[in-house]
């Protein structure tokens, strides 16, 4: 349940501000943002909504 309500939290932060694009994997259940094409972050759920809520 937690992993689900950070997830929507994310989507809504995405849908009402300009955020990174982001891909959830389920198999490693982490989030893999893609800031360009040359570089890719590995995110836990948690650290990557607080590091988007840092952003806005």
């Amino acid at each position: 349940m937690a992993a689900n309500s950070i997830h929507t939290k994310y989507l809504a932060l995405q849908q009402g501000n300009k955020v990174k694009r982001a891909l959830y994997s389920k198999e490693t259940r982490r989030y893999k943002t893609l800031v360009n094409s040359n570089l890719k972050t590995n995110y836990t759920p948690l650290t990557f909504y607080y590091s988007c809520v840092k952003k806005l």
